[in-house]
C-alpha cells in the first residue's frame, strides 16, 4: 500500500473547485433572465466618434432607436455629456392571456473633449440613428514669453 503525502496546496484546490461549483449553480436561476434582459435590451454603450477641422470639433454618435426628444446634449467648455432614455411599452391580448410589459433603458456617455470649444456655439442634429454635434472652438488666448532676468 502506498501512502500519498498530503499536500494542503491541493486540498484548497479542490475545496475551491467545490465551491465555485455550488456558487455556479446556487446563482443559475438569477443569472438566466438577467443574460435574457441584457441581450434583448442593448443599450449599454454607444459608439462615438470625434473629428477637429480648423474652426470646430464634430462629435457623431451612433443612437439607433432613440427618438430626437429622448436624448440630451450638455456641452461646456471642455466636456460633453450625451445621455438618452428609452421607455418602451409592450401588451399582448387575446382570448386567453392579457399581458404587460415595460422596459426602461438608459445610456450616457460622458467625454473629456480633447480642445476648448464655446458652449454658446454648439449646434446639434438627429438623423437616422446618429447625432451630429457641431462645436466652435474658443479661442485660445496666447501666452506670451517672459523674459528672465
Amino acid at each position: 500500500m502506498v501512502f500519498r503525502e498530503w499536500d494542503p496546496f491541493e486540498e484548497m484546490d479542490r475545496l475551491y473547485r467545490r465551491l465555485h461549483e455550488m456558487m455556479r449553480r446556487a446563482w443559475e436561476p438569477v443569472r438566466e433572465p438577467w443574460t435574457r434582459f441584457r441581450n434583448e435590451w442593448r443599450y449599454a454603450e454607444f459608439p462615438v466618434d470625434i473629428s477637429e477641422t480648423n474652426s470646430e470639433l464634430v462629435l457623431h454618435a451612433d443612437l439607433p432607436g432613440f427618438e430626437k426628444d429622448e436624448i440630451k446634449v450638455r456641452v461646456t467648455e471642455d466636456t460633453i455629456d450625451i445621455s438618452a432614455k428609452k421607455r418602451e411599452e409592450k401588451k399582448e391580448v387575446s382570448e386567453t392571456m392579457y399581458r404587460r410589459e415595460r422596459m426602461v433603458g438608459a445610456v450616457r456617455r460622458f467625454i473629456t473633449l480633447p480642445v476648448t470649444v464655446d458652449p454658446e456655439n454648439v449646434k446639434a442634429e438627429y438623423k437616422n440613428g446618429v447625432l451630429t454635434v457641431r462645436m466652435k472652438k474658443k479661442e485660445s488666448k496666447r501666452g506670451r514669453e517672459i523674459k528672465i532676468e
